[in-house]
């Protein structure tokens, strides 16, 4: 039997959509913007600012209008 911590990992894996990916790619854009390699890179007000940005500007799959 597998660990459970493998069992879980397996079904992220198999159940990553596209749109993970897509939002990856959005986040790593929007870390570029604020010149930022990490959230954790960014002034607390900048942080704000940045999370603030990315909610408004990134609508997911799930998401209505």
């Amino acid at each position: 039997m597998k660990p459970f911590k493998q069992f879980l990992s397996e079904a992220e894996d198999k159940n990553t959509k596209g749109d993970d990916k897509a939002y990856q790619a959005f986040f790593n854009k929007m870390l570029k913007k604020y010149d930022a390699k990490s959230p954790e890179d960014l002034s607390d007000e900048d942080k704000k600012s940045f999370y603030d940005e990315v909610d408004k500007k990134w609508k997911a799959d799930n998401e209505s209008d």
